[in-house]
């Protein structure tokens, strides 16, 4: 079904469209009407339609200049309704890219006929564009999950980012969109858990009942970032492959409380160690001191969460340091610029 709004100053052809499209039962949904140049031009902007039925003369603003500012606010096709056919408003019609005309009187055959045309068009383009959309996902899709299996954390946010895009870029109504994310999170998933099927871990599938009853686009979304988010903390605690099981059930203690004051005396009395061995132990199996290891973590969350726009105050808070003076300066030992400096870069990225 394809949306349509009819603009024309004439109450009667307004409605008479309508009941044509109506009893033929075309393809098409009337979402909107407009009786003047300058009410049409809202509602095109407002209403995105994929077709607009137009008068050329109406108050305010004519048709064609009504189509002339639409331009570059919207895609959709247009036919023109009208008892005129100088030359200008041809020239001027076909700048604009008129899909028909319907001469007035209007009449049922010519409303049927010019909208069958139309439609047959329709499904050439939106197959066009579902293809071209669909080998863009799985792409995307591909990118994603071979970070799961190679063990590439690096801003695996991103990609998730644009995988969840390309998802609503199919135009899907809320419980198909809801089936894709969950089949994304189950492939992810499946995925993981092939990529550490050496390792005792206990397997635990998503299970559908979890998002089935969510009605919020954005609590949907939530779901798959939480799924994905245990992924790569998983993922996290194996990159550098700790072979003793304490350091990995410390590394997951600390990505579940790296919000709060954590010390190595609290990890090893966790882990019944004592602390200057733990403190051995750790920078043999990781890499780094914990105090580091915890340092790096709030790195990268606090990047993520400049990503998704919090201000740095709430950052500083929301990633582990009390005292935002010395988050920027710790940010900036690490990252080379000030908080604000990168949230100015990730703003310019995706503008």
């Amino acid at each position: 079904m394809y949306k349509l709004i009819i603009v024309d100053d004439e109450y009667i052809v307004v409605e008479g469209i309508k009941k044509i499209i109506e009893r033929e039962k075309l393809n098409f949904e009337v979402v909107g009407c407009a009786y003047d140049g300058i009410s049409g031009l809202e509602l095109i902007r407002n209403v995105q339609p994929d077709v607009i039925m137009s008068d050329i003369r109406m108050p305010g603003k004519t048709g064609l200049e009504m189509l002339e500012e639409s331009k570059s606010d919207s895609k959709a096709e247009i036919i023109l309704i009208s008892g005129y056919q100088e030359f200008e408003y041809v020239r001027k019609a076909l700048q604009l890219g008129v899909r028909a005309y319907i001469d007035k009187p209007i009449t049922i055959k010519n409303v049927r006929e010019e909208l069958q045309v139309l439609a047959k068009a329709l499904d050439k383009k939106r197959t066009r564009q579902r293809d071209s959309v669909q080998i863009k996902y799985r792409k995307e899709q591909a990118k994603l999950t071979d970070r799961i299996r190679n063990n590439d954390i690096e801003d695996w946010e991103k990609d998730l980012e644009e995988v969840l895009s390309q998802i609503k870029r199919f135009n899907l109504v809320q419980d198909e969109y809801k089936k894709e994310c969950y089949k994304l999170v189950c492939l992810a998933t499946g995925i993981f858990y092939e990529s550490v099927k050496g390792m005792q871990e206990e397997i635990h599938m998503p299970k559908y009942e979890n998002i089935q009853d969510i009605t919020d686009l954005q609590q949907i979304d939530l779901f798959v970032w939480e799924i994905f988010k245990s992924i790569f903390k998983k993922k996290e605690v194996l990159k550098n492959g700790p072979v003793h099981k304490t350091i990995e059930t410390i590394l997951l203690f600390i990505e579940e409380n790296y919000k709060r004051d954590i010390g190595l005396a609290e990890a090893a009395q966790m882990v019944d160690m004592h602390y200057s061995y733990l403190s051995i132990l750790f920078k043999d199996e990781v890499g780094m001191s914990f105090v580091k290891y915890i340092t790096s973590v709030r790195m990268r969350h606090a990047k993520q969460f400049l990503r998704e726009g919090y201000k740095v105050v709430e950052v500083a808070q929301m990633s582990g340091f009390s005292n935002y003076r010395y988050f920027s300066e710790i940010f900036k030992k690490y990252e080379g610029i000030t908080p604000n400096e990168y949230k100015g870069t990730v703003r310019s990225k995706k503008s």
